[in-house]
């Protein structure tokens, strides 16, 4: 009986030492994680081109989702190239980090990341204020973590649809007298009957001018 509690309690401490080791591995992993993503972050404001490429995992799946691009851009020259042409728009970038959610895999290799930031951008055209909501994940390959998926968005430039403007109620008018003057007067029968003898009768549009208006009002939409 001894010999039995003698080997529980030793398995016991076995398995905490073995959690102990396990999360010290997680805190190991997220800390490498950050410095991966604090890495990024300012290379983006030194707009450091070959400081950003060096982040991510030079193999041909490594993605990255940019926005305004309806397609996933795969491998590290595509990826580079995006970056080229974003930093080539902008004179300077400024990132105040918010908050930021790692997640570690059971084995240590992969790391998830979600996080909302400001961006302060100045451009030819002005600066201006953005949120954008970032995802990436990274793998870790021998001591270093390497981006092999990154996605941005902002997530305040939405495209709002104007709302109609209600037509705002007229007055009621104060007295007799002014609603009489408000009102249309009605012409005499017979200067109604020798006026419509005068109105010229204007053939309908062709459907060529019709179309062509359409086309017309349509390109003021087009992008």
């Amino acid at each position: 009986m001894r010999c039995f509690k003698v080997l529980l309690i030793f398995s016991i401490v076995l398995t905490i030492a073995a959690n102990c080791v396990k999360i010290d591995e997680i805190k190991q992993a997220e800390l490498k994680t950050k410095a991966a993503l604090d890495k990024l972050y300012q290379a983006v404001e030194r707009r450091d081109l070959k400081g950003i490429s060096e982040l991510y995992l030079d193999k041909p799946f490594t993605m990255m989702v940019s926005p305004f691009r309806e397609e996933v851009l795969y491998g590290p020259k595509e990826i580079q190239q995006e970056w080229a042409a974003k930093l080539r728009q902008v004179e300077k970038v400024k990132i105040f980090r918010g908050k930021e959610t790692i997640r570690v895999s059971q084995d240590l290799k992969t790391c998830w990341v979600t996080a909302t930031h400001r961006v302060d951008i100045k451009t030819s055209q002005g600066e201006r204020s953005v949120n954008v909501m970032f995802s990436a994940v990274l793998e870790k390959h021998g001591p270093a973590w390497f981006f092999v998926l990154t996605h941005f968005s902002f997530s305040d430039l939405k495209v709002k649809a104007a709302k109609p403007s209600k037509p705002e109620a007229s007055a009621a008018p104060a007295n007799k007298a002014e609603e009489e003057a408000i009102q249309p007067k009605a012409a005499p029968l017979d200067a109604t009957i020798q006026d419509t003898t005068k109105i010229e009768r204007k053939e309908p549009a062709t459907s060529d001018t019709t179309n062509s208006k359409a086309r017309k009002s349509n390109s003021n939409y087009s992008f």
